[in-house]
């Protein structure tokens, strides 16, 4: 089968977009990794444009779904934060990518992790966020749900 790996930039990795999540896709189950048929290739994919953060991933038959601080917060002078957690959703095989839920207004966001939930029709997702009396994006863990997208086109 397929893996598609997402990996967080490195400030210079692509002048163009520094902040682009990198994909690679492996088609032999993971001995090998590439993008548009070049082996060790990555893709800049500037719709997944957040900060060099940790951030997840996680794929069925219907649907892939990314999970890292969001792009919208350009409060700090045009440069990302780790604000405004979102989770992405594509149908094409990472051709394009929708938001399909967002974690609160102005709150903190750090690294999180997507899961599969036994019934199969919700995304557990654990994150980190802040609290009251505390400074920075990682005071607290939470955890809550999501329909998976299957579920919300019922």
């Amino acid at each position: 089968g397929s893996v598609l790996a997402m990996m967080r930039p490195t400030i210079t990795s692509f002048k163009d977009c520094p902040t682009c999540r990198q994909l690679s896709i492996s088609t032999d189950g993971g001995d090998s990794f590439g993008w548009g048929g070049v082996l060790g290739a990555v893709h800049p994919e500037p719709q997944l444009n957040g900060a060099v953060c940790m951030g997840s991933i996680f794929g069925d038959a219907k649907a892939t779904y990314a999970s890292f601080p969001n792009s919208s917060d350009v409060s700090s002078g045009g440069k990302v934060g780790r604000k405004n957690g979102v989770i992405r959703v594509s149908t094409d095989n990472a051709k394009t990518w929708t938001d399909l839920v967002g974690f609160g207004a102005e709150t903190d966001f750090a690294y999180s992790c997507i899961t599969d939930l036994k019934d199969h029709t919700r995304l557990g997702i654990l994150y980190e966020t802040g609290t009251a009396n505390c400074v920075g994006p990682s005071c607290r863990t939470v955890f809550t749900t999501i329909p998976r997208l299957s579920e919300t086109m019922k």
